[in-house]
Formats: structure tokens, C-alpha cells, sequence
């Protein structure tokens, strides 16, 4: 009796491992926390055909329109160069929900208080509410192309994917000057 129930117990826990496995291939399908974007798995079997997953519908948010009335509030420096960045934000997943898919714009401040991280730069939309990070993969690339740590603008389109986690690409512009700003970020909205 002992055995059965045993038998029965892992064949319980490989059924909530492995059912979730679009692929059959026998690898549990867990869900990673980098951001990587999602090349499909090589299929072993070229005879069978991979069901299709049902797409996720974008939900219906009203359109938030863009506010840039915190661009009075910040130091500019004409002796910066016309630079603009594109990279994603990380970390949505902890600071936003739903009402905020759509146009999004703000600032990139950096937080020295990070317990994680202390190069982490923080990514803050125009109203205040934090957003997420610059991830730490592109973090090289950001103090390259802000070498002097200025508060830097933003702006990008909030999205969700077909399997429901958000996602950000943004456009990062040095601050030379408000009319700069506005009208490089404006654009690439």
C-alpha cells in the first residue's frame, strides 16, 4: 500500500511539472525573469504538427495622452551632444499593471541607494510612478552614452505581449535643451 501511494505522489508531481510543456519535449516550461526575447525551441519530431497557443488580447486601456510639463522642472546643458538611446525597461513587472499599457513618457534618474545595485538607473514616468530599471546587460551601454550620470528623458510605448508579461522600448534623450527634448521624443512615440 505504501508503494502505491509513493508511485502515485511522483506521478502527481511530474504531471504539475510537465503539463504545462507546449512542446513535449520533456523540459519544464517555467517562466525566466531575464528579459530575453522568445525564439521558439527547436522541435525534435518534424512530423508533428505544434498546436497553436491562443493569443492573449491587448486589453482595452484609454488612451493616456503624453504629459511634458515635468520638462520645466529639470537642468539642461546646451554642451551635451544631440544624443538618443533606444533599450527596455526592466522590472515592470514589480511597478505596473494594466492601466499603464500604452504611450509613456518621464525620466531616468540614477539610485546610488540601490541595495541590489548601486549603478542602477531608475526609470520614472512624468507623473511620478516608478516604472522599473534600466536593465543591467545595457547598463554598459547607457553610462557610455551618459558618461556624466544627468537625469535623462524618456519616452516609449508600454505593451503586452501573447503571453501577458509587459514590455517597454524606450528612447532615452540626453537633456540639452526642453526644445531638443520635446521635439526629438516627441517624434518616436
Amino acid at each position: 500500500m505504501f508503494y502505491i501511494i509513493f508511485f502515485a505522489a511522483i506521478a502527481f508531481a511530474l504531471y504539475l511539472i510537465f503539463h504545462d510543456n507546449q512542446e513535449g519535449e520533456g523540459k519544464p516550461s517555467g517562466r525566466t525573469t531575464l528579459y530575453r526575447p522568445e525564439t521558439p525551441a527547436p522541435s525534435r519530431t518534424p512530423s508533428r504538427t505544434p498546436t497553436p497557443t491562443p493569443a492573449v488580447k491587448p486589453p482595452v486601456v484609454p488612451n493616456r495622452g503624453l504629459s511634458w510639463t515635468y520638462l520645466y522642472n529639470l537642468k539642461y546643458d546646451e554642451r551635451l551632444s544631440r544624443d538618443v538611446m533606444e533599450t527596455q525597461i526592466t522590472g515592470m513587472r514589480y511597478y505596473c499593471g494594466l492601466a499603464d499599457v500604452g504611450p509613456v513618457n518621464g525620466i531616468i534618474r540614477p539610485e546610488p541607494t540601490n541595495p541590489h545595485d548601486p549603478r542602477a538607473q531608475m526609470v520614472v514616468r512624468a507623473d511620478g510612478k516608478k516604472l522599473g530599471y534600466i536593465p543591467r546587460y545595457a547598463l554598459p551601454e547607457y553610462e557610455d552614452f551618459n558618461p556624466d550620470n544627468h537625469v535623462c528623458l524618456f519616452v516609449g510605448q508600454v505593451t503586452v505581449d501573447r503571453k501577458g508579461y509587459m514590455n517597454a522600448d524606450i528612447f532615452v534623450a540626453l537633456p540639452k535643451s526642453r526644445e531638443f527634448v520635446k521635439e526629438e521624443l516627441a517624434g518616436r512615440v
